[in-house]
């Protein structure tokens, strides 16, 4: 049994990782990978795991932007493949389909 019996969920998960981030990287990574995993193991497929090899966190502060690992080329390459996913997943599995 794991910590979070993710695999009693009835809903679909988007689970998004970076893997070159300075700050909480190994932690994200690493619960993604054992969520996917918790899954897999009870045949479900109700996920979808995206990794992001060279980027890292980049946060956009009042002051200035604070990047904590990865490439910044990397790291918008990212914010444009992921916004795309994010809308397709809502698109998918949404209710209200006519809102997009």
């Amino acid at each position: 049994m794991s910590l979070i019996p993710i695999e009693r969920a009835s809903c679909q998960f988007l689970f998004a990782v970076s893997e070159d981030g300075y700050n909480w990287n190994s932690v994200f990574y690493f619960f993604a990978k054992q969520a996917a995993a918790a899954l897999r193991c009870h045949d479900k497929k109700s996920f979808q795991l995206v990794t992001y090899p060279r980027a890292g966190q980049f946060h956009l502060g009042v002051w200035m932007d604070v990047v904590f690992g990865g490439e910044p080329k990397a790291h918008a390459e990212v914010q444009l493949d992921l916004w795309h996913i994010v809308q397709q997943f809502f698109k998918r599995y949404l209710v209200n389909k006519d809102t997009f």
